[in-house]
C-alpha cells in the first residue's frame, strides 16, 4: 500500500509549536527533505528528549513517521508507546493510532491494522485513514467493506485525485475474493463496482456489459467503456482492462501520463512533443526537493532561449516503468533524474535508450548512458580536503557526525587529503543529540593528555597549571558535520584553544546560523557563495529562487541539470574532464559520473529567512571553458502548480453533506 499520510499533514495538524525552538528537529526536518529518513528519526528522538512534554510528543510522531518512510516499521509501536497519555490530546491520539496501524500493515498484519485505526479522525487525515481501511479490509477477504471505504474516500478527497482512487479500489477487485450475495442495503455505486468485477471476472460478453450499463449509467466507469466500445467489442477476457483504461483520463489512456506537467512559456516556441522529460517525486515526503528542483530546471529553459527544448514533467510517484513510457510515447529525447538513489538504479534495469542524467549517485555501475550527478557531500569534502592542501596543511584532525552521511564524507576528505600528501592524524565520530562536545573534543585535540600531565606534576607537589594546548602535528581540522553540531562544535574548539587551527566544514555547517562561521571555510555551491559574478542572475531569478539554503541548492541542482542534460545530447556530448561552470560548483565528468568542484570560502551565517525557509535543503573559480550562468533571457514567467485542499464538509456515504465538522468515521 501506498502511505499517502505527510511530513506536511503533521505540520498542519501540529501547527503552533514551536519547531524552530530546537536545533535537532530542523536537522531531522533538513534531512527527512533529502529523503535520509533513518538519520531524520534519529534526530526526532534526540529532540524530544530535550523538549517539554507536548513537544516531544510531536517530535516522537515524527520520528515514528520517519521510520515507516525509512521501511522500518518494526519500530514504529516502540516509539507509540512511549508517549505519555497526559500529551495525547484529539489530534496527537489520532495520529498516533494511524502511525501505528500503518506500521502493522507494512508488516502484513491487516486485521492489526484495523484494531489500531482511531474510531474516528479529522478530516486533514481522513483520506488516508479510508485508504489504509479499504486496503486493509480488502486483505482481510472483506471486498464488500472495502469497496464501501474507497468509495466514502472519494468525498473527501479533490476531484484530481479520484482517477487513483478508482484505480486502486478496481486492481483490489480484481484480486479480492467477491460476495456471492449483495445486501439490499447495498450502496448503488458499491453495488454497480462489485457487479463490474464479477463480469470482469466471468468474461461477460456484449449483451451482459450493456444490462450493467444500462443500471449504472451514472457510474464513473460507465460513460467512458460506452466511449471505448467496450459494449459494441465482446472481446473475451478484456473487460478488466477496459475498466482500468476508464479509470484514466482520456490522454492517459492513449498512452500519456496523468502525472505528467509539460512545461512551456511564451519565451519557449519548442513543441510539447519532444524535448527533455524531467523525473521528480513531486507527491510524497521529497515534494519539497523536487519542487525546488523543478522550478531551477525551469529557468534554465527559460534562460536558454526560445529554441530551447521544452520540459516534460512527470510525477514518479506513478512509477517508473509508466512514467517512462510515458516520456518515451511523448519521444523525449532525453531524461533528467530521478532523485532517489535506488530509482537510478532501477531506471538502469529498465535500459532506457536515451541519454540520462540522473541527480543521485546509485550504489553500482550504471550503462554509459546513464550519467550521475548530484549534491552528494562527497564533493565537498574533497573540494575541502584540495584546497586544504593548497594552502600548504599537512596535518589533519577529521570530525565527522555518526551515520552515513558523514561517513562518506569523512571517507572522501580521507582519501582525497592523503593523496595530496596530507595526513589524516586522528579521527572522531559525534553522535548527533549531544549538547556538549566539549568531553568529545579533548582527546581528539589532545587536551586530555595535556590535563594528565598537569595531575601528574600535582601528585608530584608541583602546581605547574600548564594551559592545555592542542597537539603540535595538526594545523587543520575538517567537520562533516550539519548545522546544530557546528553551532556547538565550533565555539567548542575556539574554547579549547583550538579556533587558530584551520577549519574546514560541509555546506550543511553554514546552515547553523552561527556567527561564530567567519572562522570557518565552507565548501558551497556557488549558487549559495558568490556575490559578484552572479550578482545578476540573482536579481533576475529572485521570483523564483527558494528561500532556503536547502532548498537554493537543489535550485542550482535543477538548473544546471537543465544545462548539462543540453550538452549530454549534443553531437560533442558531455566529454571527459571539466564539462562547464554552474551554479552548482566547477562541473566535472569523472569516472562516468558528473561531480563538483567546489571553492571554500569564509563562511557566513544564514539569515532568519533563508534558515525558517529550509523546512526540507567572491567565486574563486578560474576562467571556465563554458559558463551556465549567462541568462539569455529575462524571463521568470514558470511557476509552481498551485496547491490544491478539499474544502468541502466530510459528507455521509450517501454523498450528501453532513454537518459541519464530524468526525470521519475510517
Amino acid at each position: 500500500m501506498k502511505r499517502v499520510i505527510l511530513f506536511s499533514t503533521l505540520t498542519c495538524l501540529l501547527a503552533g509549536t514551536a519547531w524552530a525552538a530546537n536545533d535537532a528537529a530542523a536537522e531531522a526536518r533538513a534531512a527527512a527533505a533529502i529523503g535520509n529518513y533513518r538519520e531524520a528519526a534519529d534526530l526526532y528522538l534526540a529532540a524530544a528528549r530535550d523538549a517539554r512534554a507536548d513537544l516531544a510528543t510531536d517530535y516522537k510522531l515524527r520520528a515514528a513517521e520517519a521510520l515507516l518512510s525509512a521501511k522500518a516499521p518494526e519500530e514504529v509501536e516502540a516509539v507509540l508507546r512511549r508517549l505519555p497519555p497526559s500529551s495525547l490530546n484529539s489530534t496527537r491520539a489520532q495520529l498516533a493510532g494511524l502511525l501505528k496501524a500503518q506500521a502493522r500493515f507494512a508488516q502484513g498484519d491487516a486485521a492489526g491494522a484495523l484494531q489500531a485505526l482511531p474510531s474516528s479522525v479529522d478530516s486533514a487525515i481522513a483520506a488516508t485513514a479510508l485508504a489504509l481501511r479499504a486496503d486493509a479490509l480488502f486483505a482481510t477477504g472483506d471486498s464488500l467493506a472495502g469497496t464501501t471505504a474507497r468509495v466514502l474516500r472519494e468525498q473527501v478527497i479533490i476531484e484530481a485525485d479520484r482517477n487513483a482512487n478508482r484505480d486502486a479500489l478496481w486492481r483490489n477487485l480484481q484480486t479480492a475474493p467477491l460476495p456471492p450475495v449483495l445486501p439490499n442495503s447495498t450502496e448503488p455505486l458499491v453495488r454497480g463496482w462489485i457487479e463490474l468485477a464479477r463480469l470482469a471476472r466471468s468474461n461477460a460478453g456484449a449483451e451482459e456489459l450493456n444490462a450493467w450499463l444500462g443500471r449504472n449509467y451514472r457510474h464513473p466507469a460507465a460513460e467512458r467503456l460506452s466511449s471505448l466500445g467496450a459494449a459494441g467489442h465482446p472481446a473475451k477476457g478484456r473487460l478488466a482492462d477496459l475498466v482500468s483504461a476508464s479509470l484514466k483520463e482520456p490522454a492517459d489512456a492513449a498512452g500519456a501520463n496523468p502525472a505528467a506537467e509539460t512545461i512551456g512559456t511564451p519565451a519557449n516556441a519548442s513543441s510539447a512533443e519532444g524535448g527533455i522529460a524531467l523525473l521528480l517525486p513531486l507527491s510524497g515526503k521529497l515534494a519539497v526537493a523536487a519542487q525546488a528542483i523543478r522550478l531551477g530546471a525551469i529557468a534554465a529553459m527559460n534562460h536558454s532561449g526560445p529554441n530551447a527544448p521544452i520540459l516534460q514533467i512527470h510525477d514518479t510517484g506513478a512509477g517508473l516503468p509508466a512514467v517512462l513510457a510515458a516520456a518515451l510515447a511523448s519521444d523525449a529525447k532525453g531524461l533528467i533524474g530521478p532523485l532517489v538513489k535506488e530509482q537510478v538504479q532501477a531506471l538502469a534495469a529498465l535500459a532506457p535508450s536515451l541519454p540520462v542524467l540522473a541527480l543521485n549517485y546509485p550504489d553500482q555501475a550504471t550503462p554509459a548512458n546513464i550519467v550521475p550527478f548530484g549534491l552528494a557531500p562527497e564533493d565537498e569534502a574533497r573540494s575541502a580536503a584540495a584546497d586544504a592542501a593548497r594552502s600548504g596543511l599537512r596535518g589533519a584532525l577529521l570530525l565527522s557526525l555518526e551515520g552515513d552521511w558523514g561517513d562518506r564524507a569523512a571517507a572522501a576528505f580521507r582519501a582525497a587529503f592523503t593523496q595530496a600528501g596530507g595526513a589524516v592524524v586522528a579521527e572522531g565520530k559525534l553522535k548527533p543529540n549531544l549538547n556538549d562536545y566539549g568531553p568529545a573534543l579533548k582527546p581528539l585535540l589532545g587536551i586530555s593528555a595535556a590535563e594528565s600531565r598537569n595531575h601528574e606534576l600535582a601528585a608530584l607537589g608541583i602546581n605547574a597549571e600548564l594551559e592545555a594546548q592542542p597537539r603540535s602535528d595538526v594545523d587543520v581540522i575538517f567537520l562533516a558535520l550539519r548545522g546544530r553540531q557546528a553551532r556547538l562544535v565550533v565555539p567548542a574548539l575556539k574554547f579549547l584553544n583550538g579556533g587558530n587551527l584551520a577549519i574546514y566544514g560541509l555546506a550543511a555547517a553554514s546552515d547553523s546560523g552561527l556567527t561564530e562561521l567567519a572562522n570557518v571555510r565552507i565548501c558551497d555551491a556557488p549558487w549559495r557563495q558568490d556575490k559578484t559574478e552572479l550578482a545578476p542572475l540573482h536579481e533576475t531569478l529572485l521570483a523564483v529562487n527558494p528561500k532556503g539554503a536547502d532548498t537554493q541548492r537543489l535550485f542550482a541542482l535543477g538548473y544546471d541539470a537543465y544545462m548539462l542534460a543540453l550538452k549530454q545530447q549534443s553531437d560533442a556530448g558531455l566529454g571527459s574532464g571539466r564539462v562547464a561552470d554552474g551554479l552548482t560548483g566547477t562541473l566535472m565528468l569523472e569516472g562516468g559520473e558528473v561531480h563538483r568542484h567546489l571553492a571554500c570560502l569564509q563562511g557566513r551565517p544564514v539569515s532568519s529567512e533563508e534558515s525558517d525557509a529550509s523546512a526540507a535543503a567572491s567565486s574563486a573559480h578560474t576562467q571556465p571553458k563554458e559558463t551556465f550562468m549567462a541568462p539569455a533571457t529575462a524571463s521568470t514567467s514558470a511557476a509552481p502548480a498551485a496547491a490544491h485542499k478539499a474544502s468541502n464538509p466530510v459528507p455521509t456515504l450517501s454523498g450528501k453533506p453532513a454537518k459541519p465538522a464530524p468526525p470521519v468515521k475510517p
